[in-house]
């Protein structure tokens, strides 16, 4: 009796050894595939970038991107050309103050003076390798530099000159009647009739008055 009792007892034991023993390898597979699954990333980082218009060559251009992901990023990344050339530099955009705002800064002070823009995209990596691009390298973004304000010259004005008449004040009508009465006069004097002007022995002046025009 006490003989069955004990394998009785084992046999209890054995079992609920055994169902906690399959239950635990069976279960193990699923918890750690869920694990897994739960830690998985798929999901790429956000950049927000706007395009504006750049300032006049031989400055320092500032680019600016806020880039967030649901995990956590490797880095980010401005990729430029200036206008006219193949290849693109890399430069690393750093974050401000732990705010999800990156920024980097190109110097186009050695560029010539007539480069109309710089092209350029973005690229955020995160820790799982997902990547994101604003712009491609094929079509990428475009910063235009600013032309400097030139002055205007002042135009020229060709057009002639209006020389105001100036009246001489003299009335050749009078002037003429003048002369004409010199002439009667001094015929008159020759002839040698009487006079009132005889005691001037030619002697006399003669005085004319014209009226002011």
């Amino acid at each position: 009796m006490v003989r069955n009792t004990l394998v009785t007892g084992f046999t209890l034991v054995y079992a609920l050894w055994f169902a906690i023993v399959s239950t635990t390898i069976a279960v193990l597979p699923s918890a750690a595939f869920a694990q897994q699954a739960g830690f998985a990333d798929f999901e790429a980082p956000i950049i927000e970038h706007e395009e504006r218009v750049g300032g006049p060559v031989g400055g320092v251009e500032v680019f600016g991107a806020t880039v967030g992901d649901n995990d956590e990023l490797a880095r980010v990344s401005l990729f430029y050309r200036f206008s006219g050339e193949s290849q693109y530099a890399e430069l690393t955009m750093k974050e401000i103050a732990s705010s999800s705002f990156y920024t980097a800064r190109v110097d186009s002070t050695n560029i010539a003076s007539d480069t109309p823009a710089i092209e350029y995209y973005l690229q955020a990596e995160d820790i799982s390798g997902n990547l994101v691009l604003k712009g491609f390298t094929f079509q990428p973004l475009t910063r235009v530099f600013q032309i400097p304000n030139v002055p205007a010259e002042t135009p020229v004005d060709n057009t002639p000159v209006q020389v105001p008449k100036v009246s001489s004040g003299v009335n050749w009508l009078y002037v003429g009647l003048g002369v004409l009465a010199i002439a009667v006069i001094a015929s008159a004097g020759s002839g040698g009739g009487s006079s009132s002007n005889d005691d001037c022995d030619g002697g006399c002046d003669v005085v004319l008055t014209f009226p002011r025009p």
